[in-house]
Parts: C-alpha cells; sequence; structure tokens
C-alpha cells in the first residue's frame, strides 16, 4: 500500500524486484533494483541528483495511480472483465 500512497503522491519509489509491482518500472515511476545496498544507493542517488528524472517519474506514477488504481478505474476494467466473460459464456 506504501507504494501506491507514494506513487499517488508524485514520488518516484526505490523498490525491491521482491515486491512484485512491474508497473513502476512498466510506466517509468521509479527503480526496481535488488536488494542490496549498492543497487538502492545508486538508485536513490541517481534520483537525489536529477531534479528533471524525479519530476518525471513522480508524474508518471501519479498518473499510474489514477489509470489503474482508483475506484473508477479498478470498476471500468472489472465491468470490461465480466463483459469479457458473459461474451465467451454465450458464445459457448
Amino acid at each position: 500500500m506504501a507504494i501506491l500512497e507514494a506513487l499517488a503522491a508524485g514520488l518516484p519509489v526505490v523498490i525491491s524486484k521482491q515486491c512484485n509491482f512491474p508497473e513502476v518500472s512498466e510506466h517509468d515511476a521509479g527503480f526496481v533494483v535488488e536488494p542490496n545496498d549498492a543497487a538502492v544507493t545508486e538508485a536513490i542517488s541517481t534520483l537525489l541528483s536529477d531534479d528533471q528524472l524525479r519530476t518525471r517519474m513522480g508524474h508518471n506514477g501519479r498518473n499510474l495511480v489514477r489509470e489503474k488504481y482508483t475506484w473508477p478505474a479498478i470498476a471500468a476494467s472489472m465491468a470490461g472483465l465480466y463483459r469479457k466473460l458473459i461474451a465467451q459464456s454465450s458464445a459457448k
């Protein structure tokens, strides 16, 4: 939940691969790194040294949350899934 909260606040994130949240890298909203000191340090240092990168990733993260993780987006996704399942069921 903390990842989504940070993204919604417009903050780029640094997470490990074990968080299983590939959307972060797919949407350029932060860094997904190996869980070791060197990888985490490098990602944080990169963010701290590049204002434009932080701003871009923060904006991308906020958009990701709006597109996929707000209640209207979740409801639309579920409705689409139900329509697909009904269509498949009707086709049989």
